[in-house]
């Protein structure tokens, strides 16, 4: 748990990491978890080399609403303003 690792360790994990490897696949080579290696990294400064990978069908936007929960929503604030005081205030 925890320690000094081997000079031997300690220069495989620079090799791969020189090499570009992320964090995983350091960690894959070596037999440690990946939290172990990003301790490792972040003890000797070294920056992260590269993002992570995005899962298949990931999308970087949030999911459009659908066309009829738009108009479900809008109808929904319609009603509600133009009942009572608040037709007032709004047109």
């Amino acid at each position: 748990m925890g320690g000094r690792i081997s000079e031997k360790e300690e220069q495989t994990r620079m090799k791969l990491y020189k090499q570009g490897l992320s964090d995983g696949e350091i960690a894959r080579k070596v037999g440690v978890k990946r939290t172990t290696i990003i301790s490792w990294r972040y003890l000797r400064a070294l920056a992260k080399k590269r993002e992570t990978k995005k899962r298949a069908g990931y999308k970087d936007t949030a999911p459009q609403r659908t066309t009829a929960a738009v108009i479900s929503q809008a109808k929904r604030r319609k009603d509600f303003l133009n009942k009572g005081k608040l037709k007032k205030q709004y047109p």
